[in-house]
């Protein structure tokens, strides 16, 4: 029997006739099918482990029961450790091809020690038309004035299921920023919760998403502020296209305590089709008076203004679409090194090119 989950819960529930609380998914029971990503970058000054380190580690508040089936079914554990005092720039990439019909499941551990630095990528890809379920779970402790650039690029095949879920734990003076790219996928979800614990703990959320064909992304962003002089941002962009949908909710949550803290929370969708449909939910919500937040989105449609500019320079309607859509990739690609960006790329020709603008 399938396991259902309610994943990406909304902190606060609004009116359920808006649909946007959360996000019901059915998921395999089966064992997960073989595999092991390929590891290429710069590891230097850190571990990699095939273990997990962090089972206590536990930050109330997160989807406790997706984060338990993951922990039950994940097939491929990771603990990677970075060193005290050891800085890396070049990207650690974990790389994973999965087949038609795969389900793969996967748990990593990142800890960083004090005064230590690094950039990890995890990068999911498939056949485009291929079908199955991937989950990942990724678990970060930041410890004094450390700092973590992660990354996720998903560019499953158009049936798959895919449900990407960062937590991280930020002490002082240290830094998380969490990137997601949940490009492929039939139905692609993706979640990240960054406490910020210590003083001048940051955070950093990104999303990046092109909805095509009958794509449903789900995306849900929390930030919760503790420590003093917290500094948070959360940033979702995307093009919906076709017949796609999308839902995002991008949370701030200010807790007692958080005296002199700031957050941001954005979002900016631009519709390249009637029948796409978007919805939206920034929420603040607060608990201490001497804090600074900034929530809001911004949806919209290519405007006959500039639609009417470029006619008249010979652009038609569909080409400005594409204009668009060129551009998105470009500054995409641009974020990760080449080897990833040429992944894009043939996501692109084979599954975007084909779409009908």
């Amino acid at each position: 029997m399938d396991t259902i989950l309610n994943g990406n819960n909304i902190p606060v529930l609004t009116w359920n006739h808006f649909n946007v609380n959360y996000k019901q998914i059915q998921l395999y029971n089966r064992p997960d099918d073989k595999n092991n990503p390929v590891i290429t970058g710069d590891s230097t000054g850190m571990h990699i482990e095939n273990k997990t380190s962090l089972d206590n580690f536990l930050i109330s508040g997160n989807d406790a029961k997706t984060a338990s089936y993951i922990i039950a079914n994940a097939s491929i554990t990771k603990t990677i450790t970075v060193n005290k005092n050891n800085s890396v720039e070049t990207p650690l990439i974990f790389d994973m091809t999965l087949k038609d019909n795969d389900k793969l499941t996967a748990l990593f551990d990142i800890i960083l020690e004090e005064n230590s630095h690094a950039n990890i990528i995890v990068s999911i890809s498939s056949a485009a038309n291929a079908a199955g379920q991937y989950t990942d779970l990724i678990r970060i402790h930041a410890k004094k004035n450390s700092s973590l650039t992660f990354t996720c690029l998903q560019l499953l095949g158009e049936n798959f299921l895919a449900f990407n879920n960062a937590i991280a734990y930020v002490e002082n003076d240290a830094k998380v920023t969490i990137h997601h790219m949940p490009l492929g996928g039939k139905t692609a979800l993706a979640s990240a919760l960054t406490d910020l614990h210590g003083y001048k703990a940051a955070s950093e959320i990104y999303a990046d998403y092109i909805g095509h064909n009958r794509q449903d992304i789900d995306l849900n962003y929390v930030t919760r502020h503790y420590g003093k002089k917290g500094l948070s941002e959360i940033k979702m962009t995307g093009l919906l296209l076709n017949d796609s949908k999308k839902t995002a909710r991008g949370t701030l949550d200010f807790h007692h305590g958080c005296k002199g803290s700031s957050g941001n929370e954005s979002e900016n969708v631009l519709l390249l089709s009637k029948t796409a449909k978007n919805k939206s939910v920034p929420l603040m919500l607060c608990d201490e008076d001497d804090v600074v937040g900034n929530h809001g989105a911004a949806i919209g449609a290519l405007d006959e203004e500039h639609l009417f500019y470029l006619q008249s320079r010979g652009i038609d309607e569909t080409s400005a679409w594409q204009i668009f859509l060129d551009s998105a990739i470009a500054r995409l690609k641009n974020l990760l090194p080449q080897n990833l960006a040429a992944k894009i790329d043939t996501y692109d020709k084979e599954v975007l090119c084909n779409e009908s603008l």
